[in-house]
């Protein structure tokens, strides 16, 4: 990420601080940060939203896949997947990074990726992981991210590389298919971002 605001910067040294001791790969999700009621609201959009043959990228120990009653999931971690297919049967799990997923065009109809962009470098990563989730679904893509506006505890985690500011939401919500269309909505801590994909004609 180039340009950094302060409050950018400041966001960025404390997740390369995390990257520095502890080497940048999130363990499990905490079963209490799932069930805050700001969450609850964040999960309840995501499973409203999905539909069909759904994948989960980032799908850490698999909690948010199987509150969607989806499919398949993937995340970078090791550790993360071995526990997801540990937990749930009804799934497909796999190692994979969002940035280059083992899929062919339009395995999917719902592609979601929540709380997973804001892990990566702006803009380079954020760009390959969007365009993959839409390369591999042919109906809807579903983006959360914690609303970097304010400075509460869900978008200063240190293990966030950036924060979702006005200005780069902006810039991200261009790195969509301009044949598409994007709606962009907010709850109390969230950024909720669905986007549905056109057929070419």
């Amino acid at each position: 990420m180039t340009n950094y605001s302060d409050r950018q910067q400041a966001q960025f040294n404390k997740f390369m601080a995390w990257v520095k001791t502890e080497g940048g790969i999130e363990g499990p999700t905490q079963l209490g940060t799932l069930f805050k009621p700001q969450q609850l609201e964040r999960l309840a959009w995501l499973k409203q939203n999905a539909e069909g043959y759904t994948l989960e990228i980032g799908c850490n120990w698999g909690a948010v896949l199987a509150y969607m009653a989806g499919h398949v999931g993937v995340d970078i971690s090791p550790m993360n997947i071995e526990l997801a297919r540990l937990l749930s049967h009804d799934a497909t799990f796999y190692v994979a990074d969002a940035k280059a997923l083992p899929f062919p065009d339009k395995s999917f109809q719902t592609v979601a990726i929540p709380e997973t962009l804001e892990h990566l470098d702006f803009p380079e990563e954020v760009r390959l992981a969007i365009k993959e989730a839409c390369r591999v679904s042919w109906d809807r893509v579903l983006v959360t991210m914690p609303d970097g506006v304010h400075n509460t505890e869900e978008a200063t985690n240190f293990k966030h590389r950036f924060l979702l500011d006005e200005p780069t939401l902006a810039q991200m919500l261009f790195m969509f298919p301009a044949e598409g269309t994007t709606k962009v909505e907010r709850t109390e801590l969230f950024v909720l971002i669905r986007h549905d994909l056109l057929e070419a004609t």
